[in-house]
């Protein structure tokens, strides 16, 4: 299991570096996006076990003061077992608990007849893009990317190079459901899958699912991974093959309000 967990972790540090300002410090890794509002994006991943935690911890901190980010980080539990304590010691909170779940290519079930769902790859139209990320941005309340620069173009860039694949469910040409593969290489990870609320429970989400990882297999993938924290996504990654490895942790170290 651990050694599933480090290519997970492999994964995450070559998905967070694209694009990114990278700032090594003592024991991480701080990822500076060239927006703050984009905060999934500003992240620090631990890369080294340092002596002490406190010092580590506090010059990392200081990265993320000095480009005006708010310090926030991902981690594997289980790779770094000490590490949560030692943030909520630092006064960090935790701003979500996933649980990890992984799928390897021989355990994936190829289901034929997916035809109300389409691929977008690098030969995208940018309307096709933009109204995905639309999509994708008001089924998880995010705040509007800018129409130029922003999450549509990034998007497009990684379209474009390979390391992202989407999938839509279309209804009358519009995305009414979609999943993206990121950090593509020999492992991916799956991420923002969605359905509008007028098309849940019409298995929407899962035919949008197996085209990516069908996709994604045929051509020499060997791992998907995801987190959940939820009952009924368990239920769909389970459906799809998808076994549970471990725990995912996102922190934060959020301004006091006074």
């Amino acid at each position: 299991m651990i050694r599933t967990l480090e290519r997970l972790q492999s994964q995450v540090r070559r998905g967070f570096a694209a694009g990114s300002e990278i700032r090594e410090t003592a024991a991480f890794r701080v990822h500076i996006w060239h927006t703050a509002d984009v905060f999934y994006r500003n992240r620090a991943l631990a890369m080294r076990r340092p002596a002490s935690w406190e010092p580590a911890i506090a010059e990392m901190e200081s990265v993320f003061a000095s480009a005006e980010r708010v310090p926030r980080i991902e981690l594997l539990a289980e790779l770094w077992p000490e590490l949560a304590p030692a943030l909520e010691r630092a006064g960090w909170v935790c701003e979500a608990r996933g649980m990890a779940m992984a799928l390897e290519a021989p355990a994936f079930t190829v289901v034929p007849g997916q035809a109300h769902v389409t691929l977008i790859g690098a030969d995208a139209p940018r309307a096709l893009v933009r109204s995905f990320v639309r999509g994708t941005e008001e089924v998880f309340d995010m705040i509007p990317s800018p129409e130029q620069g922003g999450e549509i173009d990034v998007l497009r860039r990684d379209l474009a190079s390979g390391t992202a694949l989407c999938a839509a469910s279309l209804v009358d040409g519009r995305p009414v459901s979609g999943a993206s593969l990121i950090g593509i290489g020999a492992d991916a990870e799956l991420a923002g899958v969605w359905t509008t609320d007028e098309e849940r429970r019409q298995g929407r989400a899962e035919a949008v699912c197996r085209t990516l990882l069908g996709h994604f297999f045929a051509r020499g993938g060997e791992l998907v991974w995801l987190s959940t924290s939820d009952d009924e996504s368990e239920r769909l990654y389970r459906r799809l093959g998808f076994a549970p490895v471990g725990t995912q942790l996102n922190y934060a170290k959020l301004r006091s309000k006074r």
